[in-house]
């Protein structure tokens, strides 16, 4: 929800620091993709109208992209 209200009034943000920070997110608790860091997280839900949540540090076990 974090990433959709800063999304809604500011726009979707452009450029994210090339920080190696990468965390697995997904929906419902089931892991789906593993960002760069979390603001690649957040340009991806905002430019996708996606809900994924960080679900941990670190990169997923496996990811599943659609």
């Amino acid at each position: 929800m974090l990433a959709s209200s800063l999304c809604r009034g500011e726009g979707c943000p452009e450029i994210c620091p090339s920080v190696w920070q990468p965390l697995c997110a997904g929906v419902g608790g089931v892991e789906t993709r593993t960002f760069s860091n979390m603001c690649q997280m957040v340009a991806h839900n905002c430019n996708q109208e996606a809900a994924l949540v960080k679900i941990k540090d670190g990169v997923c076990d496996k990811d599943i992209q659609t």
